[in-house]
């Protein structure tokens, strides 16, 4: 309006047109983030389409649904940002080159210090270890419906060995997705002794209960 009132009504009408189509791309992203939070509540993922076909075709529980349902959530959210971002840059007059340009240099990584840190292999690294997740609990479920289940295996060893299997898979699948994420094991010495430092401490009790646990699962020593 002031624009137009001081006679310039060719930026009047470019603000005016810009504020329109970026409030309604605005609004557009802000509907598809409720819809990422709606999937990603408990529960919710299990009602959809998708979430019910995975439910009778599948092993999974509505644990690992809703799980799954977390990350549905989080890609949804990042793809919004990959849209609507660029075509609201493009609205205000950035150039596509310098957007690409951007988006490269993201992509391949930034040097902070002695470390790169990329947009892609960050990803990498969650993509792996989300599938390696879903694989662990996939063997978790084979293992003891199909395999300790017709050896009439004991409950407590099969509660054992699942429980020992699931800690096993996470583990690998954690330091494989590091990997694949371009960072270098070697370099998380200095958390592994921040961690053992923590746990000199004041963790003893914590750490100490958790073998305990372990312990008790492996020997059984006492049977209700």
């Amino acid at each position: 309006i002031i624009a137009a009132l001081l006679g310039y009504i060719g930026l009047a009408l470019f603000v005016s047109l810009q504020v329109v189509v970026t409030g309604t791309a605005l609004i557009t992203a802000y509907i598809g983030f409720l819809s990422a939070q709606a999937i990603g509540e408990e529960g919710a993922f299990a009602n959809t389409s998708v979430g019910r076909w995975l439910s009778a075709n599948s092993s999974y529980e509505d644990t690992a649904l809703d799980q799954l349902g977390l990350v549905v959530s989080v890609a949804i959210n990042v793809m919004i940002v990959l849209v609507f971002l660029p075509l609201i840059l493009l609205m205000w007059g950035f150039q596509l080159g310098d957007i690409q340009a951007w988006a490269y240099k993201l992509a391949t990584g930034i040097n902070i210090g002695s470390v790169t840190i990329s947009v892609t292999g960050i990803l990498s690294g969650i993509v792996v270890f989300v599938i390696g997740y879903f694989l662990t609990r996939w063997f978790q479920g084979w293992l003891d419906g199909s395999v300790m289940a017709r050896g009439k295996v004991d409950t407590g060893v099969r509660n054992s060995i699942r429980l020992a299997v699931g800690y096993a898979g996470v583990a690998l699948a954690a330091l494989v997705g590091i990997s694949a994420a371009g960072i270098d094991l070697s370099s998380l010495a200095l958390v592994a002794g921040a961690l053992s430092l923590g746990i000199g401490f004041g963790l003893q009790n914590v750490v100490s209960n958790f073998v305990s646990g372990l312990i008790l699962l492996a020997e059984r020593p006492f049977k209700v």
